[in-house]
């Protein structure tokens, strides 16, 4: 009896989905495109063509047929070349859970583990970066204060809003017991049609938390953390 595995991509995330374990043949037949591909990646990973080897194994998972387990190592050891941990310990530990001790990787596998946790060891004590490793960099939206200065969503800048009593018109009607119309100069805006804005107050600005780095002045970059200052 064999476990194989079907890799499935949801949302950019990689998720595993075991085939029922069932009697299947001692000798296992994959598709010849999953094995083309899988010999591919591993001549690009020889080659120290790691961001290429990563392209022809997601091209590989993206067909959505049953891989050979040792895809799995392998695409680990790809992702840890390009610094994508997280994923790479995702597959390292599925390809452990697969292989077990007996695979044709392990010893290599809980090696590369280790190094993993190493890393992870290095990323969250990092002040520098998030818990992906990226950097972060001062927020552009506020230059670092966390918060910024917009214009009044209320009023649109001009710090002035209609008066909701007399519905600008300044005046309001009201009728006598004959039915006659009288006018009255609205004493909510004193007959101009207009009250100040009770959003902002007349200052036609808002101030509050920045709503691109949340308040923090920094945002996460694509660059990878060395987990030191900068100089």
């Amino acid at each position: 009896m064999r476990i194989l595995f079907v890799v499935s991509l949801f949302l950019g995330s990689f998720g595993y989905a075991l085939a029922q374990q069932s009697e299947l043949p001692e000798k296992i037949i994959y598709d010849q495109e999953v094995i083309d591909l899988m010999n591919q990646a591993k001549n690009q990973m020889r080659a120290g063509d790691y961001k290429d080897a990563n392209k022809t194994f997601r091209k590989a998972l993206a067909l959505g047929k049953i891989l050979p387990t040792d895809l799995s190592y392998l695409f680990a050891e790809t992702l840890y070349a390009i610094h994508q941990y997280q994923n790479s310990l995702n597959f390292v530990d599925k390809y452990i859970e697969l292989a077990g001790q007996g695979g044709n990787y392990y010893d290599k596998a809980v090696e590369l583990k280790k190094l993993l946790n190493s890393e992870f060891d290095k990323i969250k004590a990092c002040p520098y970066c998030n818990l992906s490793g990226y950097r972060y960099v001062t927020c552009d939206n506020c230059n670092g204060t966390g918060t910024t200065t917009e214009q009044c969503y209320n009023c649109k800048g001009s710090g002035i809003t209609v008066c909701p009593k007399c519905l600008g018109q300044g005046v309001y009607v009201t009728f006598n017991s004959f039915s006659g119309k009288q006018y009255h100069a609205c004493d909510i805006c004193d007959g101009k049609g207009y009250v100040e804005c009770p959003i902002c107050h007349g200052e036609k600005t808002l101030t509050g938390t920045c709503s691109v780095c949340l308040g923090t002045g920094k945002k996460v970059s694509s660059i990878l953390c060395n987990h030191q200052p900068e100089q």
